[in-house]
């Protein structure tokens, strides 16, 4: 089979949210910062997760006042469930890159580049895992150095390049894929099978 067409070069931004108000300030305060690479477009799809709480307007007006540095797509999916919400914005995406982005995702304002250089260096390179650290609204307690994994603090991986034989566990916020790679495995009837709530 086929790949599909090859999708003009940029960043599709998939932020995926339920019930964010709460949270989506900082975060879209980050995106708007973010430097694009020379030659680079990039837009923000935010997908509205069967939200109660004006999560679309929120994100809209908030968006307008910081200045629309770039498109920003509100996409409705109203069936719960992270699966659902992810496809859906996979499926949106316009550009080259898809990067996944958490609701509560403080981006560094030199991501993309960092992102984009690495890609480009690199043909064989289908996806770049991004590494977090955390902020804490106060001192943490000692124990949770030894639980950092479990709070998706730091990276699963400890070294850059390929992955192990049958150890492909990644963390979705922070990772870029290539659109391509996803249109070719949708075209061969891929889903996800988890974090989707019954019907």
């Amino acid at each position: 089979m086929k790949y599909p067409t090859i999708q003009p070069p940029g960043f599709s931004i998939v932020l995926c949210t339920y019930n964010g108000v709460s949270r989506l300030g900082p975060t879209l305060q980050h995106i708007a910062k973010l430097v694009i690479p020379a030659n680079f477009a990039v837009e923000l799809i935010i997908v509205n997760n069967a939200s109660t709480d004006n999560t679309e307007r929120f994100a809209l007006s908030s968006w307008t006042n910081l200045g629309d540095p770039f498109p920003l797509i509100v996409v409705n999916e109203n069936r719960p469930g992270k699966g659902y919400a992810i496809e859906t914005g996979y499926d949106r995406a316009t550009y080259s890159y898809i990067l996944t982005v958490d609701d509560d995702n403080w981006l560094k304002d030199d991501y993309l580049l960092i992102s984009a250089k690495q890609l480009e260096s690199d043909a064989k390179i289908g996806i770049l895992q991004g590494k977090s650290e955390a902020v804490f609204e106060e001192p943490p307690p000692g124990w949770i150095q030894d639980f950092l994994l479990c709070f998706v603090i730091g990276s699963p991986k400890n070294e850059n390049g390929y992955f192990p034989k049958n150890d492909f566990y990644i963390w979705g916020a922070g990772m870029v894929i290539k659109n391509a790679d996803w249109k070719y495995l949708r075209n061969i009837g891929f889903f996800f099978l988890t974090s989707k709530v019954p019907g």
